[in-house]
């Protein structure tokens, strides 16, 4: 997943007007290059387990996702813990 350099303001089901990470998806052969065409960017209403973001930096992350079974009321069903921090680009 890459991680926009800037948050964006979206309305999260849960709390309301916040500032969520912007993400689209990306795709890697076996060997770790690059593959097809990267995801449309949305905001991500869940915070990343481990994942520190640095306004004006960009991030492709490993993330691992998990479900939680029975979220308590006003939490996230899905769980995103840091793998590794692949690539990182400062942004202007």
């Amino acid at each position: 997943m890459e991680v926009a350099a800037q948050r964006v303001a979206c309305k999260n089901p849960l709390n309301g007007e916040v500032l969520c990470l912007q993400v689209r998806d990306r795709y890697f052969d076996e060997k770790g290059l690059k593959v097809g065409v990267p995801g449309e960017w949305r905001p991500l209403y869940e915070t990343i387990d481990g994942y520190q973001h640095t306004p004006g930096v960009r991030n492709v992350v490993r993330l691992k996702k998990f479900q939680r079974p029975s979220a308590p009321a006003g939490s996230a069903a899905t769980v995103y813990v840091l793998g590794l921090v692949g690539e990182s680009e400062t942004v202007q």
